[in-house]
C-alpha cells in the first residue's frame, strides 16, 4: 500500500490540484423529502447515536435497499454510486486515497462519525418475533469492502416508528474469523429513545469478536407493539471528531497525532452520524479533505 512519506509530500499532495487533492462539502437539512416530520423533530435524544443517511441536503437523502426482479425490496451493497453517499473521486493508477482533515459543525453541540456504509437493508418488522433474514447464509449480497470483517460495526436503524414496548434484538452473523452462526449480546429496542427515527443502535458482538463479514439474521425477543420499519446496517467507522460548541466547527487534522491518517478504499459509500449532546435536532454543515498516493 503507497504510503506519505514525509511533510514535505504531504503539503505538495494537499496543494495540488485534480485527483491528488480532493475536498468534499456535505450539508444536511432536518427534512427526509423535503417534510420535517414529527419522527426527526421531536426525538433526537442526548448522546444517542443519529443517522443522517436519509437526510435531505448535499448530497441528498439515501436510498436503503432496492427492488428485485420479481418487485419486491431486498438489501443492498453499497458504494460510491449509491444515492445519498458522500461524492469523491476514486484513486487512480492503483493509488490509494487518504483522509487528511475532516470538519463539521452543528447546530447543537456533539460528535461525529464518518463510516462507509457496506450493506443496508429495510422493512424489518416491529411485531415479528420469528428470525427476520437480513443478507442469509451464505451472504447474499455480500459486503466487497473491508471483507476480512476486522472493524465492522452493525447497528439497526430505525426508518419509520416501532412500538413503544420495550424488547430486545438479538443478530445471527459471521466473526471476523469466518465462524458462522455467532449470536450477538442482546440490544434494547423500542419505547421512547429506541423506537423513532433516526435512530440508531449498535449490535454489541459476542465477547472475544472484533468484526463482522455478514448478517444472516436478527430476531426480537418479543412484539414492540407497532409494525413500523427498521433496517439493520454494517459499516465500517474511519474518522471520529467532536463539536464543543453549537454552531462551532469540529476539526481533526489527522497528519498531527493518533490515531494516523486514515485510508479511504475506491468505492467507498462515506456517510454520517451524529451523537448530539442535546435533545434538538441539528443541520450539519461538513468538509472531509483526501489525498492520493
Amino acid at each position: 500500500m503507497p504510503s506519505i512519506t514525509d511533510l514535505d509530500e504531504l503539503i505538495s499532495l494537499a496543494s495540488s490540484t485534480g485527483a491528488s487533492c480532493d475536498s468534499q462539502f456535505f450539508h444536511k437539512t432536518i427534512h427526509i423529502n423535503g417534510s420535517p416530520t414529527t419522527d426527526i423533530t421531536m426525538t433526537f435524544m442526548t448522546g444517542r447515536k443519529m443517522s443522517y443517511w436519509r437526510f435531505d441536503g448535499q448530497p441528498c437523502g439515501g436510498i436503503t435497499g432496492d427492488i428485485n426482479s420479481n418487485g419486491g425490496l431486498t438489501g443492498s451493497v453499497c458504494n460510491l454510486g449509491t444515492t445519498g453517499a458522500i461524492p469523491y473521486t476514486n484513486a487512480q493508477n492503483g493509488n490509494d486515497k487518504w483522509m487528511i482533515q475532516a470538519g463539521a459543525a452543528g447546530s447543537v453541540s456533539g460528535t461525529f462519525i464518518v463510516y462507509d456504509r457496506l450493506y443496508h437493508n429495510h422493512n424489518l418488522n416491529g411485531t415479528t418475533i420469528t428470525e427476520q433474514s437480513v443478507q442469509g447464509e451464505p451472504p447474499n449480497p455480500a459486503i466487497t469492502r473491508y471483507t476480512d470483517g476486522v472493524g465492522n460495526m452493525v447497528f439497526v436503524e430505525i426508518y419509520t416508528t416501532i412500538g413503544a414496548s420495550l424488547t430486545t434484538i438479538r443478530m445471527n452473523y459471521t466473526n471476523q474469523d469466518g465462524v458462522t452462526g455467532c449470536v450477538s449480546e442482546q440490544q434494547m429496542i423500542g419505547n421512547n429513545g429506541r423506537r423513532e427515527s433516526p435512530t440508531i443502535l449498535v449490535m454489541p458482538l459476542k465477547k472475544g469478536d472484533t468484526g463482522v463479514r455478514a448478517v444472516k439474521s436478527v430476531t426480537l425477543t418479543a412484539t414492540t407493539g407497532t409494525i413500523g420499519n427498521f433496517g439493520v446496517v454494517i459499516g465500517h467507522p474511519i474518522a471520529m471528531f467532536g463539536s464543543n460548541n453549537s454552531g462551532t466547527c469540529a476539526w481533526r487534522d489527522y497528519t498531527n497525532g493518533l490515531p494516523g491518517i486514515p485510508n479511504v478504499p475506491n468505492d467507498s459509500c462515506l456517510a454520517v452520524m451524529y451523537s448530539p449532546t442535546t435533545a434538538t435536532t441539528p443541520e450539519i454543515f461538513g468538509n472531509l479533505t483526501m489525498v492520493e498516493t
